[in-house]
């Protein structure tokens, strides 16, 4: 009989350790505090608008921050723009007591789609992005494109029509421009004789030459307004 007691509190005795082990696991230490929340404000955010390049953009970049489902008041909103010449002012604003933080965009050089963001640290939702359309300034200049140096037989069209590009100063293709062609020297015509930029800002024509063999042909395009 002692031996049989003396198994019956080992068993025990295991049995409690298991139960103190798992007790001790369960317990948890104080719950983190609450992240705050950052997202584009929900009227006026500023996000898809289209403007020209290298301008600031008409209505301000607006974001709000929230905790616990409040607007929250004070928080540093980093602002940053992607592309040549791009720039956000001010760069840092602090949230009013609406919980929304500002800044004015000015678009870089590059025509197309441009990014900016709003960067709150330690925030779901950061770093926020708005996209802008760059649409091209007015047309500054006209380059050749091809189609120059060609070699044909008299009284039949160049394979190859001639293409220049208006652009604008930073050198997007700006549509819509007109463009006059004129033979200046030599035995040729130009069909057409004006052309309107493309989308990418080219406009072309083709060349027939004359009936008389010879040097190159000269050809002029200018901008017509």
């Amino acid at each position: 009989m002692p031996v049989k007691r003396l198994r019956v509190l080992l068993i025990f005795s295991a049995v409690g350790v298991a139960a103190v082990a798992s007790a001790c696991s369960s317990s948890s230490g104080p719950s983190a505090p609450p992240a705050p929340v950052i997202q584009k404000a929900t009227t006026a955010s500023g996000d898809g608008q289209t403007g020209t390049v290298a301008t600031a953009l008409p209505n301000p970049l607006r974001v709000l921050v929230t905790l616990s489902g409040s607007p929250h008041q004070g928080d540093n909103v980093i602002w940053a723009a992607a592309g040549t010449g791009a720039s956000v002012t001010p760069t840092t604003s602090v949230t009013d007591a609406t919980g929304i933080a500002t800044t004015t965009w000015t678009l870089g050089q590059m025509a197309g789609t441009q990014t900016a963001t709003a960067a709150l640290s330690g925030a779901t939702g950061s770093p926020v992005t708005f996209t802008a359309t760059a649409t091209p300034g007015p047309a500054t200049q006209l380059s050749l494109s091809s189609g120059d140096g060609q070699t044909g037989l008299i009284n039949a069209t160049l394979a190859n029509p001639l293409k220049v590009k208006a652009a604008d100063q930073f050198g997007n293709g700006v549509s819509g421009v007109g463009v006059t062609w004129q033979v200046t020297s030599g035995s040729a015509t130009v069909n057409p004789m004006s052309s309107t930029s493309d989308a990418t800002g080219i406009a072309q024509t083709t060349v027939m030459l004359g009936g008389t063999a010879g040097p190159p042909r000269a050809l002029d395009s200018r901008v017509h307004r």
